[in-house]
């Protein structure tokens, strides 16, 4: 009984594993279907992808960078179309090798930091920096089927090429200008510290402290009718940078007293001081970037120091305490002796020169009491001058002698009369 029953139960497990048997050959042989179509599609599939990667430019602009930075530290070189077309291995028409050659892909592409951008995206930007191209140069969107990426074809100076291929050209071609410009900069910097623009910066430093001395002396001999004199210093600015004190400290020195260490240490200083006007004025003229470079009238600063009897000489500011007329005294007396400093070393090449200077509005905001001390400061260092002015005459004590011309005009008649008188120091007499 026991092994008739278990007959029946085997049966029954066989006629249900048959039925299972069956259905897993249905759907072992639908399987086999589906992947011979798979296979079909991916062989198919492959010579499309082969398309796709074959628009112009996509697969390089697609692929990193070909290293972080360039030589120079500056920003990272695309990678040339060439190298990155050498990153994909080359496949057999099967569907392995379709899966080799997505997996290298793969591999390859970064992962996406922004939105995806259509095409319409990508020609709403090339719109908008077209205008912003240099002469000779555009850039247009080609697409010839809509199932293929859009790529972007450059016209310009190097021909017309894909994208990716101007980019890289033009960085190449940057490259080469740059290591050119470098080694231009270089010979004229080492051309100009030996030559005469050294030469000249060390002799105008040099000719600044002789002036700045001259006037000096000039101011010496004058004073206020307070008794307040001023002295002027020049000297090098407190707050400039270690390399730039460093520099101006060789500039000062003539050419031919620097040491061959001290040439190369002021060839590296300048060159970098050029380059960095370079970056901050990439349009300017190297003549002009050579001006600011070797400016030397901002690396010094003229103080004004002020001498009164009795007290210590203190720095001339703002908040010095002086009267209005003191303060109108003080300003003009540096002011003369720069011109009567000026004049004086002319006259070392040219004693025939003359010694005047033009005042247009003289003394003006100027009170009337103050104007016999300063056209007396102009004859104690021994200025002419040439004054115009509505209310001042210059007929005082302390100019020993002036000509005058008073300009009248009639505006009922439309004319304009001269009258010409002459001051002896002591009155005025009309010309004859």
């Amino acid at each position: 009984a026991r092994a008739s029953n278990d007959l029946d139960k085997a049966r029954h497990d066989h006629g249900q594993a048959l039925g299972a048997v069956g259905r897993l050959a249905s759907e072992v042989e639908g399987a086999t279907v589906r992947c011979r179509k798979a296979q079909d599609d991916c062989v198919s599939a492959l010579p499309r992808l082969r398309q796709v990667l074959a628009v112009p430019g996509l697969l390089a602009a697609a692929v990193p960078v070909e290293a972080p930075t360039d030589e120079a530290g500056g920003e990272a070189r695309p990678m040339a179309p060439s190298s990155a077309a050498r990153l994909l291995p080359a496949v057999d028409e099967t569907p392995d090798g379709l899966g080799k050659l997505t997996d290298a892909i793969r591999s390859l592409m970064p992962k996406p930091d922004r939105v995806p951008v259509g095409g319409d995206g990508v020609r709403q930007s090339l719109r908008q920096r077209r205008d912003s191209l240099g002469a000779g140069w555009d850039a247009e969107d080609r697409q010839p089927e809509d199932s293929l990426p859009l790529h972007i074809e450059v016209t310009g100076p190097l021909g017309r090429m894909p994208l990716p291929d101007a980019t890289a050209r033009a960085h190449e071609q940057l490259r080469t200008m740059a290591s050119l410009l470098s080694a231009k900069q270089d010979q004229a910097l080492r051309n100009l510290l030996q030559g005469l623009i050294a030469r000249e910066v060390a002799d105008k430093l040099h000719a600044a402290k002789e002036l700045v001395g001259l006037m000096n002396r000039r101011l010496d001999t004058v004073t206020t009718s307070q008794g307040i004199g001023v002295a002027l210093r020049w000297q090098r600015r407190d707050d400039l940078d270690p390399a730039l004190a460093g520099t101006v400290a060789l500039l000062a020195k003539p050419p031919d007293l620097r040491t061959v260490d001290e040439d190369h240490a002021l060839t590296a200083a300048l060159s970098e001081r050029i380059a960095e006007a370079r970056r901050d004025e990439p349009e300017a003229p190297y003549r002009q970037l050579v001006g600011q470079v070797l400016d030397y009238r901002t690396w010094h600063r003229m103080s004004l120091i002020l001498r009164r009897p009795g007290r210590a000489d203190e720095r001339l500011t703002r908040r010095t305490a002086l009267s209005e007329g003191e303060k109108k005294m003080v300003s003009y007396l540096p002011l003369f002796a720069a011109v009567a400093a000026s004049c004086d070393a002319m006259a070392e090449a040219e004693p025939a020169a003359p010694r005047f200077l033009l005042l247009d509005d003289a003394f003006a905001k100027v009170s009337e009491d103050n104007h016999p001390k300063l056209f007396g400061l102009l004859v104690e260092l021994d200025l002419d001058f040439i004054a115009t002015s509505e209310r001042l005459w210059g007929t005082h004590a302390t100019v020993p002698e002036l000509a005058i011309t008073e300009v009248l005009r009639d505006p009922d008649l439309g004319v304009i009369v001269l009258e010409h008188s002459r001051w002896d120091g002591r009155r005025r007499r009309q010309d004859p």
